[in-house]
């Protein structure tokens, strides 16, 4: 019982202070800014915002296809800082679904 309550108070998807930059010709780009996300197991969440805000490159990290500039990204208790790339195609395979909205 207990482990069944403290599995429910821990994220399922957690990032902290999450940033996002890319270079550019123009010079670095920072596409998020200190993001903090906790989404429990229970949850159902929308990501909404106009074109350009970081929706793609937030669920994108959340994937573990691109790593954080800074900050912690964590799902079902693995830090993504801990994981090579193997690692993080297990954890994906394990863990996340992806349906790309344009695939061929």
């Amino acid at each position: 019982m207990e482990q069944a309550l403290k599995q429910r108070r821990t994220a399922a998807i957690k990032l902290e202070a999450v940033h996002v930059t890319l270079p550019s010709r123009a010079g670095p780009v920072a596409i998020l800014r200190g993001i903090d996300l906790s989404v429990a197991p229970s949850d159902a969440i929308a990501v909404v915002g106009p074109s350009g805000s970081g929706k793609s490159t937030l669920l994108i990290v959340v994937a573990g296809l691109e790593r954080a500039t800074e900050g912690r990204v964590t799902v079902q208790g693995t830090d993504y800082a801990a994981l090579d790339e193997d690692g993080l195609a297990r954890l994906r395979a394990a863990n996340i679904g992806i349906v790309f909205q344009s695939f061929h």
